[in-house]
């Protein structure tokens, strides 16, 4: 039964000997894998042993690459990530990593995150950073980057998590103990939120290590947990990261859930045991009895443990009457046990998470993996008189009436015990029905990342396949953080998904670079583009959409006489009626405005809001509405009557005119005015019918191509001035106000003015006039460098904007397929949009998905490299080791004077880079206040002006702006100096 106390594990990850990733941890796990290496002779001397050593193991598990760091993504520079402890580089990699397995962003989570994790013993800083020692106060940044301390906040740091961020300290224990402190944070209501886990590197890794008699190393390099041979340990590194949440909040929130916590507890053996480093019989059983008792569960029902099982000839021993004595049961041998570290050593700090992760494997796939290097059981532990018995075997854990259940154990010197007591997860909540078409987004850092994504996401889906796409596209836009490089598709199911991914398909894949706070213009089209059936599948589809067009449907039947409904959404048998219906301008008008209104209502509950607005003709009425000019019954009202006024004029025709508007007016006969100029060779002209073929041939005839509109009136023409002058006088009884949203008038192809917006005859002289559509789309393209977006049906404006790129929305052929690509393309742009008001009237959970890749670099600082100097240290002739300039949104321009030069050159040696280009932000390479006063401390011996941590964290954080100021103030002090003075100045 789910308690109110009960935790969901939501995200895992972890770094593992012979695997980098929890899937490969398990195929080790179930093939009974000894995921140890073995090191040359050459290996051990390079790092630092000597392999004719007594006592030298030259084998024991490690992690691959662990220098590997991606500096830039995490805002280091290369030169403060070479000397950061790698044990905290990677714990801060893994819970980046776990929150995006969980399907979380953290800049989206609405709670706080709390952070609470532990590393083993400091080895790197002396073995590699900084072999001669930290002495001196400019070493600050290296204390920083190595005490234990630092874990945790520097992952709330890095990551903005705003929850407690604690670094738990209790050796080998540490990563259990804290899961128990993030969980018990979760139950206060500290955080709603939390990541646990724990480091453990050693440095230099291919040194192996030293075993002395009677120690608990293993003379072998081989851990025997619980077999007659056991004779030590093997010290492995790992890195463990897990995401817990309260469990009926990862229900309600669709999580995928890999466990429950059902309960926890720590304590410490006190001084009942011979010695500081003993383990105690009372100690362990107390703490799993409390943990039992914190579950309400009974011993019995557990079926597994997973146990610290460290192969020490006392400490397996005490573990097993420990359990024992907890359990306190007279069923004997109906629980298996079994220990991770004669897979992969003790990992120390990470030991407890790894076992952690080790059982939700388990419990996800229904087996419990062998338990290695027990040939033969300990003699001097009584398995057939307790509960327990070794599992040898990958053996089959299928799940029963009774929830499947697993304990935990993480012991450590010192007595600090921890115990968990995990349940197999729930089923994940039944989902919703779900658009027909999906939008997948993905995004990165640069563009390199951006690919490696996209094979990622591709051979993931190509493996999955009962993937549900629609949750694979709800996890990438609500669990992912929105990089500057994008791309989009819409695709329909798994397989058109992932030819699109690989060029293989028709779907075409949007790709762009986002540009931070991009504006967006709405365009809506004018009479013309309209149809029968025009938004019918989003109103069959999106809700939002479906009862605007009901409001406004609702509305215009005492003005149309007839539910426009009817001719928008026709039945089958309808369709050919509804076709010929909508041709009709007085029911052509009120469906467009209605369709596009609609359409801008849906894009802006999607978060998608307009900073400018353009209509053409009868899509000034949509902008003006949305604008706040007219109220929306008022619109309507308005709408319908210009469509009847309109409607009741004598029939005309329309011709569009490959021609300027000046040129074409040399061509006019009598009876034919211009009725919209829609760019310099854009122009159509209006009039009666006999008029308009006059038009036709004399345009024949001076070789100027021409094209009749389907239309049924001349529309802004003379013809339409009786309607003009009723609809002005109508327009005065009609509260007008000034517009909210800054829009483009058809009239004057200017903003609209508040004067023109209230002017009942300014609404009539709009039906008359021509439509300046060209000049208006100008004059918006001077606004501003946004994208224009046509807010309606067909493609009509996008012909019109010619070179200016407009995205279209219903389009034609699929419309709602049409919407998402342009949602789509919006996105790829840095157009913002709300995920969740999008996907909010849908029951979607989140999927695991391949996580960020990286773009790692080994930033291991070589034992013999010589340290930078800082502003306490003298600068010598060694140079650090430098790093390729990270990837920018700043192309690379070199220095081009000599104190250009100079600051990069101090720029270079403090950030630890190869190249610095004039253009790149100081904060982008990773800079930050402390890299600021070794900066301002070097150029202080460079230049003969100062240039101070103020100036560097100020606006100027370019070389260029920075040398601009030297410059201005080298000229300052030069001008209050004697000629002499200046001249011996200049010469140094």
């Amino acid at each position: 039964m789910d308690r109110a106390t009960d935790i969901a594990v939501i995200g895992m990850t972890g770094r593992f000997p012979g695997a980098r990733t929890v899937a490969e941890f398990w195929r080790n796990l179930s093939e009974g894998v000894e995921a140890h290496t073995e090191f040359a002779d050459d290996e051990l001397r390079a790092a630092g042993a000597r392999p004719a050593t007594a006592g030298l193991v030259r084998r024991r598990p490690i992690v691959a690459d662990p220098g590997g760091f991606d500096a830039g993504f995490f805002g280091f520079s290369p030169r403060e990530a070479e000397v950061t402890d790698p044990q905290q580089r990677l714990f801060l990699e893994c819970s980046w990593e776990a929150l995006e397995s969980a399907g979380y962003d953290p800049h989206g989570f609405a709670g706080a995150i709390g952070v609470f994790g532990g590393c083993g013993p400091n080895s790197y800083l002396h073995a590699h950073a900084y072999p001669s020692g930290v002495t001196s106060p400019g070493d600050f940044q290296a204390v920083l980057g190595n005490e234990k301390d630092y874990l945790a906040p520097r992952v709330s740091y890095k990551l903005d998590l705003r929850g407690p961020s604690v670094s738990v300290q209790t050796a080998c224990s540490s990563s259990l103990v804290a899961v128990h402190l993030a969980v018990q944070s979760l139950l206060s209501g500290e955080c709603e939120m939390a990541l646990a886990g724990g480091a453990t590197v050693y440095f230099p890794q291919h040194a192996g290590y030293v075993h002395h008699p009677g120690g608990t190393n293993s003379p072998d390099g081989r851990c025997r947990a619980f077999d007659a041979q056991a004779n030590g340990t093997v010290p492995g590194d790992g890195v463990g990261v897990v995401v817990l949440k309260p469990l009926a909040d990862a229900v309600e929130d669709g999580d995928v859930i890999h466990g429950v916590l059902k309960g926890t507890a720590i304590n410490n053996d006190g001084a009942d045991k011979v010695g500081f480093t003993a383990p105690s019989v009372r100690g362990q059983a107390d703490v799993i009895a409390e943990a039992l008792g914190v579950a309400e569960v009974s011993p019995e029902s557990i079926g597994y443990v997973e146990a610290h099982g460290t192969g020490t000839a006392l400490g397996d021993v005490i573990e097993v009457a420990g359990l024992t004595e907890a359990f306190d049961t007279e069923r004997r041998g109906f629980c298996a046990l079994g220990t991770v570290k004669p897979n992969i050593g003790h990992t120390d700090s990470a030991a407890g998470v790894l076992g952690l992760i080790k059982i939700l494997l388990a419990l996800r796939h229904s087996a419990m993996p062998p338990s290695i290097n027990c040939t033969e059981p300990n003699p001097q532990i009584d398995f057939a008189a307790s509960p327990f018995y070794i599992n040898t075997r990958l053996a089959d854990w299928p799940a029963g009436a009774q929830p499947r259940r697993a304990g935990l154990s993480s012991f450590a010197v010192g007595g600090t015990n921890a115990h968990a007591i995990v349940e197999e997860p729930p089923p994940q909540r039944a989902t919703s029905g779900s658009r027909e078409a999906k939008l997948l987004v993905l995004s990165a850092r640069t563009p390199t990342a951006l690919v490696k994504q996209r094979q990622n996401l591709t051979d993931a889906l190509e493996s999955k396949e009962d993937a549900d796409l629609a949750d694979v596209a709800h996890t990438l836009q609500i669990g992912r953080r929105a990089f500057d490089h994008r791309l989009a598709l819409v695709c329909r199911d798994r397989v058109e998904a992932v030819a699109a991914l690989r060029d293989r398909g028709t779907e075409p894949v949007f790709e762009g670079v986002q540009r931070p706070d991009l504006p967006v213009a709405f365009l809506f089209p004018g009479q013309g583009s309209q149809r029968a059936g025009m938004g019918e599948r989003l109103y069959a589809a999106e809700p939002v959409f479906r009862s605007v067009v009901d409001e406004c449907s609702e509305l215009l039947k005492p003005e149309l006489g007839l539910d426009l409904r009817t001719v928008l959404h026709p039945s089958a048998g309808d369709r050919e009626r509804a076709d010929e219906m909508i041709t009709e301008t007085r029911l052509a008008q009120p469906a467009l405005f209605v369709t596009e209104y609609a359409l801008a209502q849906l894009l802006r509950d999607w978060g998608v809001t307009p900073t400018a607005m353009l209509g053409h003709s009868i899509g000034e009425y949509v902008a003006a509405c949305l604008a706040g000019v007219l109220s929306l019954p008022d619109a309507l009202r308005v709408v319908a009557l210009r469509g009847r006024l309109v409607q009741a004029r004598p029939p005309g025709e329309m011709v569009a005119v490959r021609a300027g508007a000046g040129r074409l007016r040399d061509l006019l006969p009598d009876g034919v005015s211009i009725a919209a100029v829609n760019g310099p060779d854009q122009v159509v002209a209006s009039g009666a019918a006999e008029a308009v073929d006059r038009l036709v041939e004399r345009l024949a005839a001076a070789d100027v191509q021409s094209t009749r509109l389907r239309t049924s009136h001349a529309f802004h023409s003379p013809m339409m001035e009786p309607a003009a002058a009723e609809l002005g006088a109508a327009m005065a009884g009609i509260e007008l106000k000034a517009p909210e949203i800054p829009y483009l008038s058809n009239v004057t192809g200017s903003w609209i003015t508040e004067e023109q917006a209230t002017d009942p005859h300014y609404w009539g002289v709009q039906l008359r006039e021509p439509v300046q559509f060209g000049a208006a789309l100008a004059e918006l393209r001077e606004h501003g460098d946004g994208v224009l977006l046509e807010v309606g049906p067909g493609a009509a404006l996008r012909g019109l904007a010619g070179g200016h790129q407009v995205i279209t929305t219903l389009g034609r052929g699929s419309e709602h397929d049409n919407l998402l690509r342009g949602i789509g393309a919006l996105w790829t742009r840095g157009v913002a949009v709300d995920w969740a008001a999008y996907s909010a009237r849908e029951t979607r959970n989140r999927v695991e998905l391949p996580t960020y890749p990286f773009d790692r670099q080994n930033l291991l600082a070589g034992a013999d490299a010589p340290v930078p100097p800082t502003e306490a240290e003298p600068e010598t002739g060694a140079r650090p080791s430098r790093h390729r300039r990270p990837e920018l949104p700043t192309p690379y321009l070199a220095p081009r004077t000599r104190v250009e030069e100079v600051l990069a050159e101090v720029w270079q040696d403090v950030m630890g880079l190869a190249d610095v280009g004039v253009h790149d932000n100081f904060f982008d390479l990773g800079g930050h206040s402390l890299a600021a006063a070794q900066v301002a401390a070097r150029l202080e011996r460079k230049l003969p002006v100062a240039v101070s941590v103020a100036d560097l964290l100020s606006d100027a954080q370019t070389i260029a702006a920075i040398a601009a100021l030297v410059e201005r103030k080298l000229h300052e002090k030069l001008a209050g100096m004697t000629d002499e003075a200046a001249a011996e100045l200049l010469s140094e």
